[in-house]
Order: C-alpha cells, then sequence, then structure tokens
C-alpha cells in the first residue's frame, strides 16, 4: 500500500481547502476494495460502485471523534446527496501532474472512495464561476 499523501493531522484543513477550491466542480463518488485500487485501479473504478451520480461538489467536511475521523461528501443541486465516510484511515489527493483528478477517500473497513472529478484539470486552468456559485 502506498503512503497516503496527505498527513494525518492536516486533514480537516485540506477538506476544508478541498471544498473552497473545487465547490462547484461536478464530480461522482465511487467505492471500490482498498486492496484492488491498489493492484489495479483502472480496473476496480471499472467495477466500482456509485455512491453519488456527477454533480457539483457542495462540500467535503471532516470531523474527529475519539481520534477517529469522519468524512461527509455533499455533492449535487439544492439538498443533494450526502455521503458519509466513517473511519477513514487515509487521504490521497489524486493528480496527474498537476491536474487535480479528485480526492481518494480509505476506510477502516477496506474501501476506497474516490471522489473523481469530470475533467482533471489544474484549478487555475478553469474561468469564472461554477453554474452553482451564480
Amino acid at each position: 500500500m502506498t503512503e497516503p499523501s496527505v498527513p494525518r493531522p492536516r486533514w480537516p484543513e485540506f477538506c476544508a481547502g478541498f471544498s473552497r477550491e473545487h465547490h462547484g466542480w461536478r464530480v461522482t463518488l465511487l467505492r471500490a476494495p482498498a486492496p484492488e485500487m491498489e493492484a489495479d485501479p483502472a480496473a476496480a473504478l471499472a467495477a466500482a460502485e456509485r455512491l453519488a451520480g456527477e454533480g457539483p461538489l457542495q462540500a467535503l467536511e471532516c470531523s474527529e471523534h475519539d481520534h477517529r475521523f469522519d468524512i461527509t461528501v455533499r455533492v449535487g443541486d439544492g439538498e443533494g446527496q450526502v455521503v458519509r465516510l466513517q473511519d477513514v484511515v487515509a487521504l490521497r489527493d489524486e493528480r496527474q501532474g498537476r491536474a487535480h483528478q479528485g480526492l481518494r477517500i480509505d476506510t477502516a473497513d477496506g474501501a476506497s472512495v474516490l471522489v473523481a472529478f469530470r475533467v482533471a484539470a489544474p484549478p487555475e486552468a478553469l474561468d469564472g464561476l461554477a453554474e452553482t456559485e451564480l
């Protein structure tokens, strides 16, 4: 297993910054077994369970309870969809060069959840506000 790209003490700060930087970006939430994501990410994602359909990212919230971290992902317009991930053990900022592809969240139960962007791009390459912010 590779080392997580975001150190555990920075998770709350990272999630708040991720939410601000990527608010309104179109995402899909996918779940696959973490060992399969390590062995063959493309095959794991092809067979992954869809947790939330494509919609604008509203928020990524991190909370700590008794030294355990939970992350809540809010996607969609209005009430949208809410996905709560309990007992998070790793966060990986998925990138290809400088382009953001999404965020991989691993949980203690052996799952990997990918907050996958529709288009991988460096944030500075996008111009203006997302439609949801107009």
